[in-house]
């Protein structure tokens, strides 16, 4: 009983660590432009290198989801 009662405290007493989470890069780049630029920055960010990069619907609906206009829509009503 003595042995059980050791075991339990050393168990409890020893630190547990816990295993490191590896964020994608991807993400972690896209955060890192979130916190410099914003929303919009994040998006293009996630989206670089990807086959979606260079649709501009995609950013014209994420940024009407997020109350902004995006440099795409901008863009065309400037030229108008």
């Amino acid at each position: 009983m003595k042995h059980l009662l050791f075991i339990l405290l050393s168990l409890l007493r020893s630190p547990q660590r816990r295993p490191e989470i590896a964020v994608p890069p991807i993400v972690a780049s896209g955060f890192d432009a979130y916190q410099k630029n914003g929303n919009l920055a994040a998006i293009d960010a996630w989206l670089a290198g990807s086959a979606r990069e260079t649709d501009d619907g995609l950013q014209d609906e994420a940024a009407a989801r997020m109350g902004r206009s995006s440099p795409s829509s901008a863009a065309c009503s400037a030229t108008k």
